[in-house]
């Protein structure tokens, strides 16, 4: 009698899983946004998962458009993500808006670009990403030590200009030239470049050697003024010392230099 107690026990416990798996996939299969979601922390927890993510919540925010991210991390993760915070990520400067809310290191740097470019919801707008250490008694909630917001239309724009200032710095090299750092104020673009080698051109003939192809990268937005900046000298990690000497070389959109 008792064997056979268990034993119903047992198929209405299977039972019970079963419908609950049934209701669950009938809830995502009826819910397109809700599937996706889904499918987006899949996808987040097993790009990140090497670098020491081990669970990954998403939910709406209180605002329309916002969305609450949480990552717990390993201690692990967290120790190789704060060695990284310390590394330069090298290439060119981008100036201008990114919609982050303050600095971020390069492992947060990577998962908001991963949310930039794969979150499903195309019309989400903020994104509270905060980090936390997992921890080490299971009854204990993580606690959320690093919170970063971002504004993903300005974000999405910013990365833009990223990827297009890398493919600047590439056309730039093959003119003797090492490009610092890359901006816009109004209808004036504005470029800082630095000899790549030790070459015998002046500031203003290595100015006149980056014009055209800062011409070309950057007419696509559009300016009334050129202004490149050169620097005489710039350490290996692109961070110009006290000393260095800056010449400014200014023209207008069709190439023609403006003297003062």
């Amino acid at each position: 009698m008792r064997s056979r107690a268990w034993f119903a026990i047992l198929v209405i416990g299977f039972l019970g899983i079963v419908i609950l798996g049934l209701l669950t996939k009938v809830a995502l299969d009826s819910n397109a946004e809700l599937k996706n979601i889904v499918q987006f922390k899949a996808s987040l927890l097993d790009r990140f998962e090497a670098s020491g993510v081990r669970e990954v919540s998403l939910r709406r925010g209180e605002s329309p458009g916002s969305y609450a991210v949480l990552l717990v991390i390993s201690r692990r993760g967290l120790a190789a993500e704060a060695s990284a915070a310390a590394e330069s990520e090298g290439g060119p400067r981008v100036e201008g808006p990114t919609g982050l809310s303050g600095s971020v290191t390069p492992f947060e740097e990577q998962v908001l670009r991963f949310f930039a470019e794969r979150f499903p919801d195309k019309s989400a707008r903020t994104i509270d990403l905060r980090l936390a250490r997992a921890s080490a008694w299971g009854c204990s909630a993580p606690r959320a030590e690093r919170e970063v917001r971002v504004l993903l239309p300005q974000y999405r724009v910013w990365l833009r200009e990223k990827e297009r200032a890398g493919r600047l710095a590439q056309a730039l090299a093959g003119a003797g030239c090492r490009l610092l750092s890359v901006g816009r104020d109004g209808g004036t673009q504005t470029a800082e470049i630095a000899p790549s080698d030790s070459g015998s051109a002046s500031s203003r003939e290595l100015a006149r050697l980056a014009e055209p192809i800062l011409r070309q990268h950057c007419s696509l937005g559009g300016y009334r003024r050129l202004v490149v900046r050169v620097r005489s000298k710039v350490s290996s990690d692109g961070a110009a010392p006290q000393a260095s000497g800056v010449e400014e070389v200014s023209f207008d959109a069709a190439g023609r230099e403006i003297r003062p």
